[in-house]
């Protein structure tokens, strides 16, 4: 947990810097939201051994890994195609090229 106590400490920061900077506001959020996240994860982790619990902690663990694998595939076929298609495809301008005729 030491991202949340890098949290506080960028909160304390921002409640004792007198000069109005919105950057020490911005990176406790920032870091207070990935704590979050990461120590909601944990809590799944802990929640398995529970029969009630249990079942939808592993079918959400599999669930996340058959979207990541879809995500790779997804990416592995949008770059090649994004990329002919930037390639194929003439720059838009407003006026006439020269030797574009």
């Amino acid at each position: 947990m030491w991202l949340l106590g890098q949290a506080y400490i960028a909160h304390i920061v921002d409640i004792l810097s007198t000069t109005g900077n919105r950057t020490a506001a911005l990176v406790y959020v920032r870091l207070l939201v990935v704590a979050g996240i990461i120590a909601w994860v944990k809590l799944l982790k802990f929640a398995r051994a529970f029969d009630s619990f249990g079942p939808f902690v592993v079918m959400l663990g599999h669930m996340g890994a058959d979207i990541m694998k879809f995500l790779f595939l997804f990416v592995d076929l949008l770059i090649p195609f994004s990329t002919a298609f930037y390639v194929r495809s003439p720059p838009a301008t407003t006026f006439p090229l020269q030797r574009y005729h």
